[in-house]
């Protein structure tokens, strides 16, 4: 896949906002449940948390009684410890954080669907005008929340082990490999990351899993780190629709972030689980 065989998009936003528990105020009245001031419509939340900081025996009883019986099953399958702690923070996180925007659902009641390629949404849909996607990786899970549909992140672990020399052929363009061949050794993981992060942020927005061809999807950044995204014609789909965030998340964590939306969008991080 050439140059010319490709849809481009460039997306030019201010950095990302951070806050630590502070809120955007904003003027206006709930609907369906939702405190628009909490969530204005022009922000995509990251709500970071390394579940691995998380340890208070009387917390951890708290958030397994918000699991539902499914999830609680869905724990109780994981073998290793660590990742069904990740998934019981994982599950509270993400009920604690809805519920921080609609404080008329308890957190335990939040119930959840799946469509055909696995992706979760709020059971009900849009009636309540949030919308989400989680990503975890070793001591890092990442939830965004916005007001427009299918938002997609991916978060991944710096010093996981990935044969990315092996895999280049079928999840980079040949641009994109010439690229990376071009950076000093040093260099070339982190980068590999970045493009990986950008791909699955895309594809999980999309909602349709691996039936998107990671190499018809094409990243690179200009001289400031800002990404660009094209797509080959095998994808129907317009470039220009699409905003892009790729950032650094601390020392050993790498986040992305794609979302379509017909307007700008500022992010907005906040870090720990709403009480």
């Amino acid at each position: 896949m050439n140059q010319q065989g490709l849809r481009h998009r460039t997306d030019r936003r201010p950095a990302a906002e951070t806050g630590e528990g502070a809120q955007p105020r904003q003027n206006g009245r709930p609907a369906s449940g939702l405190l628009p001031h909490r969530l204005p419509q022009d922000a995509v939340h990251l709500h970071l948390l390394d579940d691995t900081q998380v340890t208070d025996p009387a917390r951890l009883q708290a958030y397994a009684r918000l699991l539902t019986d499914d999830e609680t099953r869905r724990a109780a399958a994981f073998h290793a410890p660590e990742h069904r702690h990740q998934f019981l923070i994982t599950r509270a996180l993400l009920r604690r954080t809805l519920t921080h925007y609609c404080p008329g659902t308890p957190a335990q009641d939040w119930r959840f669907t799946l469509n055909a390629y696995g992706r979760p949404a709020i059971d009900g849909g849009f009636a309540i005008g949030l919308d989400f996607n989680l990503s975890h990786t070793r001591g890092r899970i990442a939830l965004a929340i916005c007001r427009d549909p299918s938002p997609g992140v991916d978060i991944e672990w710096l010093d996981r082990r990935v044969d990315y020399a092996g895999i280049a052929d079928l999840v980079l363009t040949p641009d994109e490999q010439r690229d990376l061949a071009a950076l000093p050794e040093a260099l070339r993981a982190q980068r590999f990351t970045a493009l990986w992060t950008l791909k699955e942020a895309y594809v999980k927005a999309r909602g349709m899993g691996l039936s998107i061809p990671l190499r018809e999807i094409a990243v690179s950044f200009d001289g400031s780190g800002q990404p660009s995204i094209r797509f080959g014609g095998s994808l129907e789909d317009d470039p220009q629709r699409w905003q892009v965030w790729s950032l650094r998340e601390g020392p050993a964590h790498r986040l992305a972030l794609a979302l379509a939306a017909p307007t700008p969008k500022r992010i907005r991080i906040f870090r720990g689980i709403p009480s």
